[in-house]
C-alpha cells in the first residue's frame, strides 16, 4: 500500500532536514503502521517501541528528542540500541473525522536540534502529508476512513493476534429514491449525519468506515458478552429522525449485517463481505447475522451488478423471445422478450433467480432498460434484414415504470436504434394495477410514443374490469391457470368464454398464455380464441434463432399452415443453446 506520493514526501523530509531515515506513521491500537518509510525494513512496529506513539501522546505541534542516549526512557528504543540513531523529530498528524492520529518523522545518527527553518519545513511537509493521506484513505463526504484503510487497519490487528472481532455492514434503506427526489446535496447531508452518529457510538474500542454511497462498516475489537445490545443500540441511534435542508424531517431506516468470528475465520476483506452478505438476504429485518448459506446469493448479487454495468467476467444478460401465434391464420403475431443470464459457472439462469435480487439491490430499473436496449438492437437488425417483423412485448417492474424520466429514457433508446413505437408493447402485470389512475397517467407517455399496451395476468389480483375501463390498452393476456386444462374442465371453459366476451365487449385482443396441450389448442380454436403463447409452440429462443427462422419464411407462415409454423418454432427452440 506504499503510495509514491507519500514516499516522495518522506524522501523530501529526509533530504531537506539532512536526516538519515524517516516515515509517515499512523497509530493503530497497540501498533504503528508506516504507510511510507525510507530506511526501515518493517512497516509495522509496536507502540511500546515507538517514538511516534510518544509524539502523539505529547499532543504538541512539534516533538523532538535531541539525543535519545541521554535518557533511559528513550535509550531502550531498538533504533537507538541496535542502529545507534540519536536524534528524532516529528510533527503529529490528525486525520479524518474519527479522528486517526499519526506523525511525519525523521531520525538522524548524530544528536542535535532542528533549526526554526527546519521545524517550519517539516510542519509544511506534514500538512501536505495530511492532505495526501486523507485523499487516499479517507472519504471526502464524511471524513471517515474509506474501505481500503478500514480493511488495512483491521487486517493489521488480525495479524497482530486479535482474539475475536465483530464486523458490521450498514446499509441505508431507500437511499436511491431519496437522492433522486431531493438531490445529491441532501443525500450527502444524511450520510454525514449518520456517519457522525456511527463514530460517536463506536468509541475507542472500534473501527468505523464509510464504504461509499449508502454503506458503512464497523469492527468491534474487544470481546463483549453484550454485543447484541451494542448492535441494537447503533440501529436505534441511526434510525432516529434527521433534520435535512429545507426544514425536512426524515426517518432513516438501516439494515445491519453482522459477522462475529475469530480472525482465523477469514481476512478483513472476507469478514466484511460476510457481513455484507447478511444484508443481501435480510428480507426486511433490521439486523441479520451472517450464515454460510448467504454467501452464494451475496456473490451472485455482486456478479449481477457487474453484469448490469457491462463487465463480462460473470457472463451477460441475454434476451430470448417466445412466439405469439394466431392459430386461425397461421400467423406469427408477436414475441415476448424474456431475459436470461448466461453465467459462466451456473449456466443459463431464469428471471426468477436474479430479478428479485436486482429489485432488492435497487438495480431493477437499470436491468429493465438494458433489456429494452437489447430488444431495440435486435429489432433494428431484423428490420434491416428485410424479414417480417412483428411487435415485441416487454415487462417492466413497477419501480421502473414510475422511475423519474422513464419515458424520456425509453424515447432516447428508441431514437438511438430508430425503432418505431408500433413494434414495442408494454405488458402491465396485476401487481402494477393497484393504483390504476397513476398507472394510466404513466402509460399515457408510452402511448404518446405509439407503444402498444397489454394487461398481463388478467383476471388475477388487481388486473380486472376496472383496469380495462381506466387503462388504455390493446390486448389482455389470460394467465395460464385459466388456460391449462380448459378443454376438459367445465369451470375453466365457462370462465374462458366469459373472458372472451369481455375482450370482444372492449374491442381488445385476447392472448392465452401457458398453452401446452393440443386438446386445449383445438378447444380455443373452436371458441374463436386463436391468439396463443406457450410451450406448445416452443420455448423462448435467442435473437439469432429468431433471425434464422424469419429468414427461412420472409413472407410469413400463412401459406404453410399452423402445423408447419409449430414445427419450425419447436425446432428452433430445441436447437437454441441451453
Amino acid at each position: 500500500m506504499d503510495d509514491h506520493r507519500l514516499r516522495r514526501l518522506t524522501s523530501l523530509a529526509i533530504h531537506s532536514l539532512q536526516a538519515d531515515i524517516g516515515g509517515i506513521s499512523i497509530l493503530q491500537a497497540d501498533r504503528i503502521w508506516l504507510p511510507s518509510h525510507v530506511g526501515l525494513v518493517t512497516n509495522i512496529i509496536e507502540t511500546s517501541a515507538s517514538f511516534c506513539a510518544l509524539a502523539i501522546e505529547a499532543d504538541q505541534r512539534w516533538f523532538e528528542i535531541p539525543d535519545a542516549r541521554q535518557s533511559e526512557r528513550y535509550a531502550v528504543n531498538p533504533l537507538v540500541q541496535l542502529c545507534n540513531f540519536r536524534h528524532y523529530a516529528a510533527v503529529p498528524l490528525t486525520l479524518g473525522s474519527a479522528p486517526v492520529h499519526g506523525t511525519l518523522w525523521v531520525m538522524r545518527l548524530r544528536p542535535g536540534e532542528m533549526t526554526a527553518a527546519q521545524r517550519e519545513a517539516l510542519a509544511d511537509l506534514a500538512d501536505l502529508a495530511t492532505e495526501a493521506l486523507e485523499v487516499r484513505y479517507f472519504d471526502e463526504v464524511t471524513g471517515m476512513c474509506n474501505q481500503t484503510f478500514f480493511e488495512h487497519q483491521l487486517q493489521s490487528l488480525i495479524n497482530a493476534g486479535l482474539s475475536q472481532v465483530t464486523v458490521g455492514y450498514v446499509n441505508i434503506r431507500s437511499f436511491t429514491p431519496l437522492r433522486t427526489a431531493l438531490g445529491e446535496q441532501v443525500a450527502q447531508t444524511l450520510v454525514r449525519i449518520l456517519g457522525a452518529r456511527l463514530v460517536a457510538w463506536a468509541g475507542a474500542g472500534a473501527l468505523v468506515s464509510h464504504l461509499g454511497g449508502d454503506r458503512f462498516g464497523f469492527a468491534l475489537l474487544t470481546p463483549d458478552a453484550d454485543v447484541d445490545a451494542r448492535i441494537d443500540a447503533v440501529v436505534e441511534l441511526l434510525q432516529r429522525p434527521v433534520e435535512l435542508p429545507g426544514n425536512r424531517q426524515y426517518w432513516p431506516k438501516v439494515q445491519v449485517g453482522i459477522r462475529t468470528a475469530a480472525p482465523a475465520d477469514g481476512s478483513a476483506a472476507e469478514l466484511l463481505r460476510n457481513a455484507g452478505s447478511a444484508t443481501v438476504v435480510n428480507r426486511g429485518w433490521d439486523i441479520r447475522r451472517y450464515n454460510e448459506a448467504h454467501v452464494d446469493e451475496a456473490i451472485l448479487l455482486s456478479e449481477l451488478c457487474d453484469v448490469i454495468l457491462g463487465k463480462p467476467e460473470h457472463g451477460a444478460l441475454e434476451v430470448h423471445y417466445q412466439a405469439q401465434v394466431d392459430i386461425a391464420s397461421s400467423a406469427l403475431i408477436g414475441w415476448e422478450a424474456l431475459v436470461r443470464w448466461r453465467h459462466p459457472k451456473h449456466g443459463l439462469l431464469v428471471p426468477g433467480v436474479f430479478i428479485p435480487m436486482a429489485e432488492k439491490a435497487g438495480q431493477i430499473a437499470a436491468l429493465d432498460l438494458l433489456v429494452l436496449r437489447q430488444v431495440c438492437h435486435d429489432l433494428r437488425e431484423w428490420l434491416d434484414s428485410g424479414v417480417m417483423v412483428t411487435p415485441v412485448a416487454l415487462n417492466f417492474s413497477r419501480s421502473t415504470l414510475f422511475e423519474t424520466n422513464f419515458a424520456g429514457s425509453v424515447a432516447s433508446i428508441m431514437d438511438l436504434h430508430d425503432i418505431p413505437g408500433e413494434y414495442l408493447e408494454c405488458e402491465i402485470t396485476e401487481t402494477q394495477c393497484a393504483d390504476v389512475a397513476a398507472l394510466a397517467s404513466m402509460l399515457g407517455h408510452l402511448r404518446a410514443l405509439n407503444w402498444r399496451i397489454a394487461i398481463d395476468d388478467f383476471g388475477t389480483g388487481h388486473a380486472n374490469l376496472e383496469t380495462v375501463r381506466q387503462v388504455p390498452c390493446d390486448r389482455i393476456k389470460i394467465d395460464r391457470q385459466f388456460v391449462q386444462g380448459v378443454s376438459s374442465s367445465p369451470v375453466l371453459s365457462g370462465l374462458m368464454r366469459t373472458l372472451g366476451e369481455i375482450a370482444r365487449l372492449f374491442n381488445l385482443e385476447l392472448v392465452c398464455e401457458g398453452v401446452e396441450d393440443a386438446n386445449d389448442v383445438r378447444w380455443l380454436s373452436e371458441q374463436a380464441l386463436p391468439l396463443i403463447q406457450g410451450w406448445y409452440f416452443g420455448k423462448a429462443i435467442p435473437s439469432a434463432s429468431v433471425m434464422d427462422l424469419l429468414l427461412q419464411w420472409p413472407a410469413g407462415f400463412q401459406a404453410a399452415g399452423i402445423d408447419k409454423l409449430r414445427d419450425q418454432l419447436v425446432e428452433g427452440s430445441i436447437a437454441a443453446p441451453a
